[in-house]
């Protein structure tokens, strides 16, 4: 089936890449490269200053939330149909490195002319201009996703 990014199925399938790769941590922190977090790899200052401390349950639905407020935003930037499988695998891209970056991405660019895209997710493996390897293997399942190989 083809559709848009902003589907309760398409959030339902990257979530768990999401939770696999940014992990539950119920407390504010720096990711690898300086930037305030909080729970499930949100950075939204408003929820990551909301409080110091957060339950389980909140994490899951902070993440459950702000998953579906980035599909919404890349369906902006998308205009063609996709897989709920590759809209799956750019939703959990699109949650990583933020919704400004990915619709300004020759990702995007690639998918919306209808060329192969998938591939694409390998060159996004960088943070404060390094490679880390987290985000490589990372990239490695959403790439398997978007492909249809997992």
């Amino acid at each position: 089936m083809k559709g848009k990014i902003a589907a309760l199925a398409v959030v339902l399938l990257a979530t768990p890449v999401v939770m696999t790769y940014e992990g539950v941590v119920q407390q504010r922190y720096n990711d690898p490269v300086g930037i305030p977090t909080a729970c499930v790899g949100e950075t939204d200052k408003e929820v990551v200053g909301f409080k110091a401390q957060f339950s389980r349950e909140e994490c899951v639905s902070i993440m459950g939330a702000s998953l579906y407020a980035h599909a919404l935003q890349l369906d902006k930037c998308i205009s063609r149909p996709v897989s709920r499988q590759e809209a799956a695998a750019v939703l959990s891209w699109g949650y990583n490195v933020g919704t400004s970056a990915a619709c300004g991405s020759t990702l995007v660019r690639l998918l919306n002319e209808g060329k192969p895209f998938c591939q694409e997710l390998s060159r996004w493996t960088y943070a404060g201009g390094r490679q880390l390897p987290g985000l490589v293997r990372r990239r490695a399942s959403e790439r398997a996703l978007c492909e249809g190989k997992s």
